[in-house]
């Protein structure tokens, strides 16, 4: 598999349109894909694989059992490419929650503070209102949600990224902001980690978000949250779908979107 690289399978409909959509749809959940809708104003079924192989074998499937009536398109989408796109209103290395002021190490991890979609999660974070517990930050970069969500009374959290040179920064970050290490991990790894969390975090792209979203959802605990962010307004409606959660808020930073998604009580 290619490292920091994510395919994309676009099925459009054509002619077929919903009734088309529902077949497909209703196929591909039977085997267990989970798909996202196009925001794009086209009748697409968009799926996400970090595995090209196992994208071209479902698009092969695909089209022996739907012969002629889906278009089949293959992208591959670079990880990181929405990083480029900065926000120079926010402030840069140092970020407020509550009454506490974070100071972050300048390095490479995303989560400086200086992205609106940063301050989208972290407005979401501040604003959720349910029970303070364990929560798993994914994608954590820097670590700042994962540092903010201690400074807010969660706890134990955890925090994931890809690459242990990522993780070793929030690390860093996390003793500068005087967070104990018993009561915040990091860990570098692209599995969710088992448990229920109270609270899951992830502001990382669309795509990746689509991949993720049924480990992530897992994760919540029975009235938890899920806070998504990484991604412009027009991506968040077919994520709050694929959940398949309640939305409890939403917040536009700049034409970046959070999105809060609640879990049912049991």
């Amino acid at each position: 598999m290619e490292t920091g690289v994510t395919h994309e399978l676009a099925i459009g409909l054509g002619a077929g349109g919903e009734r088309l959509g529902e077949a497909v749809a209703a196929w591909l959940a039977v085997r267990g894909h989970s798909y996202a809708e196009s925001s794009m104003g086209e009748e697409c079924l968009l799926v996400y694989d970090v595995d090209r192989g196992a994208l071209a074998s479902l698009a092969a499937e695909l089209a022996a059992a739907f012969p002629g009536a889906v278009a089949l398109r293959h992208t591959a989408l670079q990880d990181d490419a929405w990083q480029g796109v900065w926000d120079p209103a926010g402030p840069t290395g140092a970020v407020t929650v509550g009454t506490r002021t974070l100071k972050l190490a300048e390095g490479t991890a995303f989560g400086q503070g200086d992205h609106a979609s940063t301050e989208a999660a972290l407005r979401a974070l501040e604003s959720w209102t349910g029970s303070r517990g364990a929560m798993l930050d994914v994608g954590t970069g820097t670590g700042v949600l994962a540092i903010a969500a201690h400074v807010l009374g969660y706890g134990p959290i955890v925090g994931t990224d890809l690459d242990e040179s990522i993780v070793a920064e929030a690390r860093v970050n996390a003793e500068r902001n005087a967070v104990d290490p018993r009561a915040a991990t990091f860990v570098c790894t692209s599995e969710i980690p088992a448990g229920s969390y109270a609270l899951v975090t992830a502001n990382i792209p669309a795509p990746a978000l689509h991949l993720l979203m049924p480990a992530l959802v897992k994760a919540v605990a029975p009235g938890g949250a899920l806070i998504l962010a990484g991604f412009v307004e027009k991506e968040a409606d077919a994520l709050v779908a694929a959940s398949g959660l309640g939305e409890a808020a939403r917040s536009d930073v700049r034409g970046w979107t959070g999105l809060t998604l609640s879990s049912p009580a049991r």
